[in-house]
């Protein structure tokens, strides 16, 4: 199997939770709330309350990639950011998904099946362009990014919330030294897999060719989107949200922390703590950034 038909496959399962999801760093209303803050100073303010208050407008006509069933499009419209998106997603399933919940509830939502690496948009036509966790599943970045360019209006804009830190999450040693000694200090009913009941005994990298025989495109090359957008783009903001430590640390086992336990509530605002003091004095660096661009 190519990696074309890989990624298409584990996008067809991966939102009924057939593959190997079980909870993550966006599921807990901690780590979410701390990112919003880290973004906008306002733990309450979703990121799409952010981008009306900070851009202030409604676009007419926006286009978005890696859509998925078009959940966050349906948002943006739902936020007045928006009026019409024109959707480009690779898998078919979650493109039909997309266009039953646009048909139901009478959003203006075009969806269009395709690898977004050989897709060519309407020039000149959009808006604003979305990339909402796309841009790091994109191995033809300079292609696309060009194409985001050359698609959007004169005076348009690029508004994007991605995956910035290592390609195919090869944490740095630096990084893996850190989250081990945190790591290992957690009770062992929170270092269980959910999935198969075995207590984990430390965070290590994925290999690449799992990585490659999951979804060849996560994270493909997540560490050079910043420096190509800057090739076709003014960064005109660049919002850092941090997660060097809370992705590797609480991905797979964040099913495992109860959100009304004060203590173990208490636990995950220490580690977020304790992230943002190490990135602040540059022992690590943000893995996760918002950034609003206008073409060049």
């Amino acid at each position: 199997m190519n990696d074309l038909k890989k990624t298409k496959a584990f996008w067809d399962i991966y939102p009924n939770g057939e593959g190997s999801r079980s909870a993550s760093w966006w599921d807990s209303p901690v780590i979410v709330a701390e990112c919003q803050k880290r973004i906008s100073g306002i733990a309450d303010m979703n990121i799409f309350q952010f981008f009306k208050k900070y851009l202030g407008q409604c676009w007419e006509r926006g286009i978005s990639i890696c859509s998925g069933s078009g959940e966050f499009e349906r948002s943006v419209i739902d936020n007045g950011l928006c009026r019409n998106i024109d959707a480009y997603e690779i898998s078919e399933k979650r493109v039909q998904e997309g266009i039953a919940e646009t048909v139901k509830g009478g959003y203006a939502i075009s969806f269009f099946q395709e690898d977004v690496n050989q897709a060519v948009f309407k020039p000149n036509h959009y808006d604003v362009f979305f990339s909402w966790s796309a841009l790091h599943h994109i191995e033809n970045l300079e292609k696309v990014i060009e194409n985001a360019r050359k698609c959007l209006k004169k005076d348009g804009i690029l508004v994007a919330q991605e995956y910035i830190g290592p390609d195919r999450f090869q944490w740095t040693e630096k990084q893996l030294a850190i989250l081990n000694q945190v790591f290992k200090k957690l009770p062992e009913h929170l270092r269980t897999d959910p999935i198969t009941g075995n207590v984990r005994e430390e965070i290590s990298r994925p290999s690449i060719n799992h990585m490659k025989n999951t979804d060849p495109s996560e994270a493909v090359r997540s560490s050079e989107i910043i420096p190509v957008l800057q090739k076709y783009f003014d960064i005109k903001t660049l919002k850092y949200f941090g997660g060097a430590v809370f992705h590797p640390l609480f991905d797979e086992i964040m099913l495992n922390f109860d959100h009304e336990n004060k203590t173990e509530v208490a636990l995950v605002e220490m580690i977020l703590l304790l992230e943002q003091v190490l990135t602040e004095v540059k022992i690590l660096k943000n893995d996760y950034a918002i950034i609003i661009a206008e073409p060049k």
